[in-house]
């Protein structure tokens, strides 16, 4: 298991970061803490760009991440984007 940090794709915030096994589990795990069960569809999409979908950008965490830490701040997101990015993980809505 790993321990990885997402960044949302449209706003540039960091959603949460999670222990899992994948970067696409650390997606539907955080998605799942912060609105129940995930509505979603995960996607690992390698190295391509995201060209107009929503998703999340996916590091591996490789130093210290502050303890009560604001998805918001700059410095933080700074220091998150600087680490290893393991992932491009699109979301689509699933089909009922």
């Amino acid at each position: 298991m790993k321990h990885y940090v997402i960044i949302d794709q449209h706003s540039g915030f960091i959603w949460g970061d999670a222990v899992a096994e994948d970067p696409v589990d650390a997606c539907e795990l955080i998605a799942s803490c912060l609105s129940g069960e995930p509505d979603c569809e995960y996607e690992d999409i390698g190295g391509q760009r995201f060209n107009g979908r929503s998703g999340f950008t996916v590091f591996e965490v490789a130093g210290e991440l502050p303890d009560d830490y604001d998805g918001q701040d700059q410095e933080v997101i700074d220091l998150v984007s600087s680490w290893p990015l393991v992932a491009r993980v699109v979301t689509t809505m699933k089909d009922d």
